[in-house]
């Protein structure tokens, strides 16, 4: 018998009693308590009990604040954010699903470009080439505004758990940015090698710059993610963040 504010293992307890407001707001194995509130990953809870009841957010910090979880010693800085970047991998493999949709959103990118710009089978004439690098530098800053929007925004109630223990905002940001950085860069040259394919020899410099617009993309959506009040509202600043990056490309072209 167990009592704690991190569900990440929970697959391995029997059972599960999860309280709020002192009332009992669910019980029973694992797969019954996602269940109960409609999530995959039972770290979803805290967010779906903070949508319930908005005003219960800051009393529940209060109480996590009272257990003693928040008296342990301080780890060193570096050794919270391995932790959470060790924790933010954990979640991420318990979901296939998501790290399917990850690699096929690039090549799906990649190809809707290829099939209206280039052909496959003619080498890429001057024109095209000299739109190639803008096209994908475009996509791969979507990609990176993407993979990082809700990254915040959707996951307060764990910002605020891991708050409660010493975890500082720059600890977390650098937790959230290292693992999603790993992702657009692969995602990024997944994108690049679509576009490239047959089209230069040495594309070695256009992969690194379609990964540098993909971090940019990145820094840009985990600020709107950390500044937006919900996630409609961050993903509705997309379309209008890529709008000025359109018309660079109208300029330019």
């Amino acid at each position: 018998v167990l009592t704690t504010h991190s569900l990440l293992f929970s697959n391995l307890l029997h059972r599960i009693v999860v309280l709020h407001g002192g009332a009992i707001r669910s019980q029973g194995t694992p797969r019954e308590v996602a269940s109960d509130f409609a999530v995959e990953d039972l770290n979803r809870i805290y967010q779906r009990l903070e949508e319930d009841d908005p005003a219960g957010g800051d009393l529940k910090v209060q109480t996590f604040g009272r257990h003693p979880l928040s008296l342990r010693p301080r780890l060193p800085s570096w050794r919270r954010v391995t932790t959470l970047i060790e924790r933010g991998f954990l979640r991420r493999i318990a979901r296939p699903v998501s790290w399917l949709g990850a690699i096929l959103l690039p090549l799906l990118v990649g190809l809707s470009i290829r099939l209206v710009w280039w052909s496959w089978s003619t080498p890429a004439s001057p024109a095209e080439l000299a739109a190639m690098p803008l096209l994908g530098f475009i996509a791969s800053i979507w990609l990176g505004l993407i993979a990082a929007v809700q990254s915040i925004v959707a996951e307060l109630p764990l910002f605020r758990q891991e708050k409660v223990v010493g975890v500082t905002d720059l600890e977390y940001l650098l937790s959230k940015g290292s693992i999603l950085a790993l992702l657009v860069v692969g995602q990024s040259i997944l994108l690049g090698s679509v576009l490239l394919w047959r089209t230069i020899p040495d594309p070695g410099i256009l992969l690194a710059g379609l990964a540098a617009g993909g971090l940019c993309g990145l820094a840009l959506g985990l600020a709107v993610s950390a500044l937006a009040p919900n996630r409609q509202t961050a993903l509705r600043l997309v379309p209008l963040l890529m709008i000025p990056q359109l018309l660079c490309s109208r300029l330019t072209g």
